[in-house]
């Protein structure tokens, strides 16, 4: 997989900020397909909320069962929930599994949601600590500016946003899985066209 140093990455023409320096790099293929998670939420709502959370594991396991286990549930919480009862679709995001100095993985992921029904993460915040509990899970860790509301065409808030994205695709921590595991994953985006 191919590298970057380059503080920056284009963002579909948007030179965005990104977490890399000459001693920290970032994996282009993973900026790339977040790149492109964010270009189709952004093409789809003029306003999309973006959300950061982390959360461990207590065991090592060769496969990404409990991150995927997680998105299909809050997948079916966010169609039953949302401004006005109205379902909530098209659900942006994406995750990285890394394994550092401890003996289990843990996951970074962020989400990128229809901001005109969803401003705010406190009541999404609540299910992820909710949903750790009853599934024996650790606490979950929510980053200190862990969300934004973003403004299509508004290239500073995408810029900020894509930067905290961008800690995801860091090289280290990567590579510690089993044989058919994969090191990130992100929705299925296509280019959203308007019909």
């Amino acid at each position: 997989m191919a590298i970057t140093n380059s503080p920056t990455f284009d963002v579909f023409g948007v030179s965005c900020d990104i977490a890399a320096d000459q001693n920290y790099s970032c994996y282009t293929d993973i900026l790339e397909r977040f790149s492109l998670v964010f270009n189709c939420s952004l093409q789809r709502y003029s306003r999309v909320l973006f959300i950061r959370w982390d959360f461990k594991v207590h065991e090592y396991t060769d496969s990404n069962q409990v991150v995927s286990r997680m998105l299909r549930k809050l997948k079916l919480r966010l169609q039953r929930w949302g401004k006005d009862k109205v379902p909530i679709d098209n659900i942006g995001y994406g995750w990285v599994r890394e394994l550092e100095r401890s003996k289990h993985q843990h996951y970074h992921l962020f989400l990128l949601l229809n901001g005109h029904k969803i401003r705010h993460p406190a009541n999404l915040n609540e299910w992820l600590k909710k949903y750790c509990e009853r599934n024996d899970l650790p606490h979950p860790y929510f980053p200190k500016n862990g969300y934004l509301l973003l403004r299509r065409g508004n290239d500073s808030d995408l810029n900020i946003a894509f930067k905290r994205a961008s800690y995801l695709a860091k090289t280290r921590g990567k590579g510690y899985k089993g044989k058919n595991c994969k090191n990130y994953g992100t929705s299925r985006v296509t280019r959203y066209s308007p019909a």
